[in-house]
């Protein structure tokens, strides 16, 4: 397409008579893309104006009835039920123990400590093992993501773990629709900042369970880096600001026992319908010691399910 005319104004506030003419303004209504495109898909043999027409009317008439219905729907008219709809019902922690109590650790060697990184690729790998609705996307995640953390596991699950363009307004959008769809998405955010770049999903996405009255949630994981020292980089790599709106849970972890633990928690509460975010620190990613070679910072890895 080209030469596209904009045939109305944004909104009932966009006076356009107060920059075009009136003969301006029926021209530019007269000109109609959809109606030029119907007509060259019938030329083409593509379809029917009586299919078309048909097809419209559904619309219109679904339109008219989602209307309807939600008009009858109860109103909103105390706090406790304003909280209740922010977001899906909180999976008790025992319902999760129960739930992965008796499901094998893909974790085989001996519990030596690891440091958090190693426990996050292996807490994901278990989450994929477990759950065949559970996808992770990112950028370059394929090969690693943003610091290892997703080292080796496209190789092992195909394209459950796939790479998305450096967008994250597409990212969270493919992730709204993957929820939608029935998966189980875990979104890769590079740094806390760059959230902002995908923030009108990222608020669609936590907002839904209120907009549908808790019946189009849209659970999912959102991974971001932050809480680093803020050294590199400029702004998107230094600030480490989180959006917290009503009907989000924000998680994090210090170590990679926690990290196993938690992860466990929260893709159970996603798999639910809520919108969980999950903030890790950078600069613990690989931190061995506390003071000194102590190695007290490593954690071995809690292969029990049920822990």
């Amino acid at each position: 397409f080209s030469g596209l005319t904009r045939r109305f104004g944004h909104a009932a506030t966009d006076r356009q008579d107060a920059y075009l003419s009136d003969e301006e303004i029926a021209a530019n209504e007269a000109v109609d893309a959809l109606a030029a495109e119907c007509r060259r898909a019938v030329a083409s043999g593509v379809t029917t104006f009586a299919a078309l027409a048909a097809r419209f009317n559904e619309l219109a008439q679904l339109a008219r009835d989602a209307f309807d219905a939600a008009a009858e729907e109860p109103k909103v008219s105390s706090r406790d039920a304003m909280v209740r709809l922010t977001s899906q019902p909180l999976v008790p922690k025992q319902e999760v123990v129960d739930a992965v109590h008796h499901a094998a650790s893909p974790v085989t060697e001996s519990a030596a400590p690891k440091v958090l990184r190693w426990c996050m690729t292996t807490a994901l790998e278990e989450q994929l093992q477990e759950r065949k609705d559970l996808v992770y996307i990112g950028e370059d995640v394929q090969h690693g993501g943003y610091y290892r953390v997703t080292e080796g596991l496209h190789a092992k699950f195909g394209l459950r773990v796939a790479d998305f363009p450096p967008d994250e307004t597409g990212l969270m959008g493919a992730a709204i629709g993957y929820a939608q769809a029935g998966l189980l998405p875990i979104v890769e955010i590079p740094y806390a900042k760059y959230l902002d770049c995908g923030g009108d999903m990222f608020f669609e996405a936590v907002i839904m369970n209120w907009l549908s009255a808790g019946q189009r949630p849209c659970g999912m994981v959102i991974r971001l880096q932050g809480f680093d020292k803020g050294i590199f980089g400029g702004n998107f790599h230094t600030h480490n600001s989180l959006h917290l709106p009503p009907g989000l849970d924000v998680v994090c972890y210090s170590n990679g026992a926690d990290y196993a633990r938690g992860l466990r928690y929260v893709v159970a509460q996603a798999a639910a319908g809520r919108v969980v975010m999950l903030v890790d620190s950078t600069d613990l990613l690989n931190r061995r010691h506390l003071f000194d070679k102590d190695g007290a910072w490593m954690r071995p890895y809690p292969r029990d399910r049920g822990d």
